[in-house]
C-alpha cells in the first residue's frame, strides 16, 4: 500500500465511523418510544437513511419523511417531497418531528442559516437534531493546502475534480451535472457550532472523525475529517 492509498483509506474510515455515530445517536434517542417521527434532510435515494435508522428497535413505530432537491427517492418507506434546500422552507408545520437528521448536505449550500433554522422550526420541543458535514479545517485539508493544493473538501472545477491529488476522485469527471451538486462552502468546527447556536440550538454536542492516530484526536479535537453536531431543541 502506498502512502497515498493509506491516507485515502484512513480518511474513508472517517465516513464509516461517522455513519455508526449517527446510527447510535438515533437508536439511543428512540429507546423507550412507541412512535417516532423522523425527517431526513437531503435524503438522496434513501439508501443511507436506512443505515442511520438500523439500530432503532422494531417495537418503535417509525414515520419517516425525506426531502431533497431533485433526486428521486427509491426508499419506499420514505414519505418523500422535493424541496430546494437552498431557498425554500421545509413543507411541514412547526414542531412536527421528533428527530431531524442530515448527513453531508449543508456543505452543498450557501444559505446555511435557512437550512438550520428550518431544522429548528420543524422540530418539536425536546426533539433532537443530528447534522453532519465535512470540516474545512481538518488535518487532511490542512495537509493538502501545505502541499500547494486546494482543500480536499473544496470543489473547484466544473468539469473535473482538479482540487487535490490526495483526493480519491482526483481528475475524475464531475458527471453530467458538472459541479451543480458540489461543495459550495464548507464549515470549520467552530463556525458550525456558531451557526447552530445562532439559529436556535443552544446546547450543541460535537463529534469528530478522521485522524491519523488517537493522539492527534486528543490534541486537535476540532480538526477531524468529519464533524457531527447534535442538539435538543
Amino acid at each position: 500500500m502506498t502512502a497515498r492509498d493509506w491516507f485515502i483509506s484512513s480518511m474513508n474510515k472517517a465516513f464509516d465511523d461517522n455513519g455508526k455515530c449517527i446510527s447510535g445517536i438515533c437508536a439511543q434517542y428512540a429507546q423507550g418510544r412507541s412512535t417516532i417521527k423522523i425527517l431526513d434532510v437531503g435524503c438522496g435515494d434513501g439508501t443511507l437513511t436506512k443505515v442511520f435508522l438500523y439500530g432503532i428497535p422494531r417495537s418503535c413505530n417509525i414515520q419517516l419523511h425525506g426531502i431533497d432537491r431533485e433526486r428521486k427517492c427509491e426508499n419506499k418507506d420514505i414519505i418523500y417531497k422535493k424541496v430546494n434546500l437552498e431557498s425554500e422552507k421545509f413543507p411541514y408545520p412547526e414542531s412536527f418531528f421528533d428527530l431531524v437528521i442530515s448527513n453531508q448536505v449543508i456543505e452543498h449550500l450557501l444559505n446555511k442559516d435557512l437550512f438550520i433554522s428550518e431544522c429548528y422550526r420543524v422540530l418539536q420541543k425536546e426533539g433532537l437534531v443530528v447534522l453532519s458535514t465535512e470540516n474545512i479545517a481538518s488535518l487532511d485539508n490542512i495537509l493538502s493546502i501545505l502541499l500547494g493544493n486546494d482543500p480536499l473538501s473544496q470543489h473547484t472545477g466544473s468539469k473535473f475534480n482538479i482540487g487535490s491529488f490526495l483526493s480519491p476522485h482526483f481528475m475524475e469527471t464531475m458527471g453530467e451535472g458538472g459541479n451543480k451538486y458540489s461543495h459550495k462552502n464548507v464549515c470549520s468546527y467552530h463556525s458550525f457550532v456558531r451557526l447552530m447556536k445562532l439559529n436556535g440550538f443552544e446546547n450543541v454536542k460535537m463529534n469528530s472523525f478522521g485522524y491519523f492516530g488517537t493522539i492527534l484526536k486528543f490534541l486537535l479535537p476540532t480538526h477531524g475529517r468529519l464533524i457531527t453536531a447534535c442538539s435538543r431543541k
